[in-house]
């Protein structure tokens, strides 16, 4: 007799909520969000814009209050601004930042704003997720919960 979270794994089964991952220059409705939220799908928000804007800050943390002529000063200043961006909070941002845009060339996303549901489905030109989810059922024929 095999475990019931094995049989899980191994039959698929229909899923009433995607997995929707969106890929914006920007904001997504907050409302619509928890909306879809709540129905028990899982929604990824990729700001594809979120790397440019880490460099510009990490750019003006490095660049703050300028830097003294002698170079070894200079050093120690950028070294020590260095090691206060290497904590665990700009790590796992600069992780998510990048991950937009590996996870977009792996889709071969042509245009912004995007969404990828399931893997099966790229919806062009949409970043409300409850408007993607009402897509994807009318196309897939799914029931909502």
């Amino acid at each position: 007799m095999r475990p019931l979270w094995l049989l899980a794994l191994i039959v698929p089964q229909a899923c009433a909520c995607p997995l929707i991952q969106l890929f914006v220059e920007g904001r997504v409705p907050e409302a619509s969000l928890a909306k879809v939220r709540r129905q028990g799908c899982i929604v990824e928000v990729y700001d594809m814009n979120e790397a440019k804007r880490m460099k510009q800050e990490i750019h003006g943390l490095l660049n703050a209050g300028g830097l003294p002529p002698d170079r070894k000063k200079a050093r120690a200043i950028v070294e020590k601004r260095l090691k206060a961006l290497d904590q665990e909070p700009w790590r796992s941002r600069l992780a998510r930042a990048m991950a937009g845009p590996s996870l977009a060339g792996r889709y071969r996303l042509k245009r912004l704003p995007a969404a990828v549901v399931d893997g099966r489905m790229v919806l062009y030109g949409e970043s409300d997720p409850l408007k993607v989810l009402a897509q994807w059922r009318r196309d897939f024929g799914e029931a909502a919960p």
